[in-house]
Parts: C-alpha cells; structure tokens; sequence
C-alpha cells in the first residue's frame, strides 16, 4: 500500500470495530511467571513456548529475585498500591532486563500486577490524598518499565485476595475506613480510576490493558448475590473502571480478559473451565452487550472495551494429577477442544492461566506439561488469522491465503477449474453483530489474473445475503473502496435494508477470476471502520 497515502487515511480514522487482518492471539500469566531476571537469562527458552506473549514480574529486591512459585512478597506489581513510595532508578535494571530479548514469537508481552492483596490494604482509604499520591507514584514507574522495556502492555488483576477491607467493597470501607454515602464513594472511586488512567496516557499511549475481575465479573457477582448495588462484593469497581475507561486514548486496548457469563456461573460452569462453544458465546454476549447497563459510559464500552477469555489446564487448581492426566478436568486433548472453540469466539486475546505449576515444569519441560503445550501449539496454528479463512466461490480450486507485513495485508491466490473461471477471496466469521449503518473502508489491489469486479457480501444468522459490486477496479494499483452498509446492493435479500443489519456472522469480499487454470492473486489491505465518511470522502 502506498504509505504516505494510508498515512492520509489514519489522520481522519476514528475506530470503532475493528476487522484488521490480525492474529487471534494466546497469552501466558500464572504461577509459573517469572521476572525480569529470568527473562533476561532465559529469553530463547520462553520463545519456543506456543504463546504470543507472557507475562513478566518486576523484582523489588535483584538479591531476592523470584522463582516463580507463586510468592509475591518481593514482585513490584504486588505492592503497587501498598504505602511504600518507589523510585524510578530501583529499577532501571529491569528495564535494561527487557532490552535484551529479540523476541520472534513472543511479541505480545506485559507486566503484571494485582492492585486488591491483603499486603497492600495496610488502611488504604479511598478519601486518604497523600496515600493515593504514593500509589499514583508507584503507577507512574510501573507504566514507565512497561513502555521503556520495550513491552506491549500491562494485566491488572482486580480480584480480592484474603484481607478483611476489600478494596472495591463499599460496605467493608464504610464500615471500617470512612462513614460515607455510597454516591460519594463512588465518585471518588471514578476519580481514582481517572487519574491513573491520565498517567498511563501520557507515558503509554498505545498500551494494551489485560484486566481480570472487570464489569463482567462485577455483572455476575450481583447477578449471583442480588440485593442492592451497594452491597455487592465489587460495588466500588465499575466506578474506577468507568473513570479509566473516560480517559482512554484512541490508540489504546481495554481487553476484559476473563469475560463471565452470570447463567453459566450460576450452574457452576466457571471460567478458566469453559469448554463449549456456548460457554464462550454466553460470556461474550455478557461483556458486549448486558454489561452496558453497568458502565456509566455505554458508547465509550462499545468502542473500546473488547472481550477476551481464560483457560487454564490445571483446572480446578491444586486437582492436577500429573500422573494420569486422564483424572483431570482438563486432559490435553479435552484442553485444545476448548481453546479452540475460545478462539472462534474472542475478539482477540485468549488468556491461559496456571495455578499449581512452577516455572521449571515449562523450562526445561516435563513430559505431562509438554503434551499440553504442544496440543496449544496445534490449536495456535489454526489461527494464525482472525477469523478469516480462504473463501472458495463458484468453480475455484482450493486456494490459500497467507499474511503479509504482520497481519497489514493478506494475499489471496487461487485458480479456476478446468475450461471454467473460478471466484475467490476472503471470509470473515463474527459472532452476531450489529453492523446497522456503520462505513468502512477497504484498500484491494489486484495482482493478475482477475475480472476488475470485486463482490462484498453480508449474511445475518438467518443466513439471508446483501450484495455490493464495485467495478472498474484498477488491476495491479491501491483500490481505496468505500463500503455504507444498508445501501442496497445489486442483489439485496434483506426486507428493510438499512434495520436488518444488527446481526451479520459472515462477510465475503471477492473476486472472479479471468482465466481457467491460471493463478489469480489480489491483495487484500487494511479493512476498517470510519466514523466520519465525510472527511474520508474529502481527502483529495
């Protein structure tokens, strides 16, 4: 694509759905991480491993560093929100740390941190200005280790563990902290979460935010509990995440890694233990849809929040028999059926979390945790696309396709059959969505071999079909191609065309090709969504 043209294009783009040509992706945080150290030590090891990105601890104290045993006492990311005030120069070794890996396969890494433990309770007070400056301080070196070390982000982990004044639990801090009205509480909670959003933007203003225990988990917990919004156990969280997620930049992810489904929950179908199809799709229609009557921001939530799921094969933890792996809840085989049925369904990332295993099961491996990884690794391979697949029209051969510049662009190639031409092109599955009066653009450019028409066509889950046609298009040149959903195509089967858009699961874009039993290839580029045509429309 010519880059000073899309360079033109990115000025005016504000996205909202997001249908880039890019990897489902896999990443790796548990018990089993390790810190800066080891990273630095060990890098070419951690690549072979079947996941996109792992999570890396910062160690407080080098003389101490942690061994990836679950123990948190000596990890940064633990006492972020505790009352010690750190410096930015403890820790410019781990940044130096970072610097070392040339990462090929794990090119999606963060930092972690919990923000709810008991060691960093020690009276934290929501209203209390000068503790809440040490944490801001703490925030501000940790964001700065992740963008400095060369990072692509940070997961936030919101869960409770074991102290008696629970973070986001308003009854706990009006009873033991601070005698005030629910409302203000909740506005100090916003507030907080506002701040530490600010920082984050200016230091990070690409980051990628993994979040455990978000609006989902709060959806289900008071789906489970009942009762008034005041007494639920993470009353207090959807403020702080509203109030980040006000500040959020247009370049930065907000992913709800552990999406939670209240129905499932309440059968004792737990997440970390989906396996069905169903499960996957129930907790994604929870976090897409039902948890926008939570969020004080439901227009923000729809274009920035996106769901992502965890697995974990060592499920239910501390019950891994590494004997007969046939015991376990979770057997390899078992393990990659649901992985793969997780990513049909996330948006993007798909998390896989340990609770009993230790670093050195992973490097150097064990037999029973290698049968494991390699199931990951097969499933990994399948989607290697996002949702897309070879489209195989009307007398075409088998084709292919395969990513190029990292996922910018894909090259489609294929042939016609015998004495016939053949159509060819890509297929994007989505779980049902509402693309009612949403604009797109696309950039195709034909290499050879192709009739200068290019189809685009929408099926609902109905399966009924609208088609566009776009002729004359340029072989062999960028084709910028604007695309208004609800305008009538050329074969349009939907009863009211602009209304009946709100739940599409398949897209088609292809050509036909010109010749029988010659290759035909076209290129695909970025596929976007824009929400003001008009400045598209206007770039000269």
């Amino acid at each position: 694509m010519k880059k000073k043209f899309l360079k033109m294009i990115f000025l005016f783009l504000i996205f909202i759905f997001n249908l880039s040509f890019s990897e489902k992706k896999i990443i790796y945080y548990g018990w089993a991480t390790r810190d800066t150290i080891f990273v630095r030590e060990n890098w070419q090891e951690l690549d072979k491993l079947p996941f996109d990105g792992i999570g890396i601890s910062v160690a407080i104290d080098r003389k101490r560093p942690t061994t990836g045993n679950g123990a948190t006492g000596n990890l940064l990311g633990w006492n972020l929100f505790g009352d010690r005030k750190f410096e930015y120069d403890e820790f410019k070794e781990a940044i130096e740390d970072l610097k070392v890996p040339k990462w090929k396969n794990l090119k999606e890494n963060f930092l972690a941190c919990a923000v709810a433990t008991k060691g960093q309770d020690k009276g934290l007070n929501w209203f209390d200005d000068t503790r809440w400056e040490i944490i801001y301080n703490n925030w501000e070196i940790f964001i700065r280790i992740a963008k400095e070390g060369n990072l692509k982000g940070i997961f936030v982990d919101f869960e409770h563990y074991d102290y008696d004044c629970e973070l986001f639990r308003y009854a706990h801090h009006k009873a033991k902290r601070e005698d005030r009205p629910f409302a203000e509480y909740k506005e100090k909670a916003n507030q907080r979460g506002r701040d530490i959003m600010k920082i984050t933007k200016r230091i990070f203003p690409d980051i990628i935010i993994f979040y455990n225990t978000g609006y989902s988990m709060y959806f289900t917990d008071k789906f489970r509990r009942g009762g008034p919004e005041e007494e639920a156990r993470y009353s207090l969280l959807p403020s702080f995440l509203d109030g980040m997620l006000s500040e959020i930049g247009e370049n930065m992810k907000f992913v709800e890694i552990a999406s939670v489904d209240p129905e499932l929950h309440r059968k004792g179908i737990y997440p970390y233990g989906y396996t069905e199809e169903e499960h996957f799709r129930k907790a994604y229609e929870t976090v897409k849809n039902k948890c926008l009557s939570v969020t004080e921001y439901p227009e923000i939530f729809k274009k920035r929040v996106s769901a992502g799921f965890a697995l974990s094969f060592d499920h239910p933890h501390r019950e891994f028999n590494t004997e007969d792996l046939s015991k376990n809840y979770f057997t390899p085989e078992k393990f990659a059926y649901a992985l793969e049925n997780g990513l049909k369904i996330t948006d993007e990332y798909l998390w896989i979390y340990t609770g009993t295993l230790q670093t050195s099961t992973f490097i150097p491996g064990k037999d029973y945790i290698d049968k494991y990884l390699e199931a990951i690794r097969k499933v990994r391979e399948k989607f290697k696309l996002k949702n897309i697949s070879f489209y195989r029209g009307y007398k075409c051969k088998e084709g292919k396709i395969e990513l190029l510049d990292g996922g910018k662009e894909v090259r489609v190639i294929w042939e016609g059959i015998l004495e016939n031409t053949g159509s060819g092109g890509i297929e994007i599955n989505l779980p049902p969505t509402d693309l009612r009066n949403k604009n797109f653009i696309l950039f195709v450019r034909p290499i050879t071999n192709v009739v200068p028409t290019l189809f685009f066509s929408l099926y609902d889950e109905k399966g009924r079909v609208s088609m566009n046609a776009w002729h004359n298009i340029k072989i062999g040149e960028d084709n910028r191609i604007i695309i208004k959903v609800g305008d009538k195509g050329s074969s349009n089967y939907f009863e009211k065309a602009r209304d009946e858009f709100d739940k599409i699961t398949k897209i088609l874009i292809y050509f036909n090709s010109k010749k029988p039993n010659e290759k035909a290839e076209v290129i695909f580029g970025e596929f976007k969504e824009v929400e003001n045509l008009s400045e598209i429309l206007n770039i000269p």
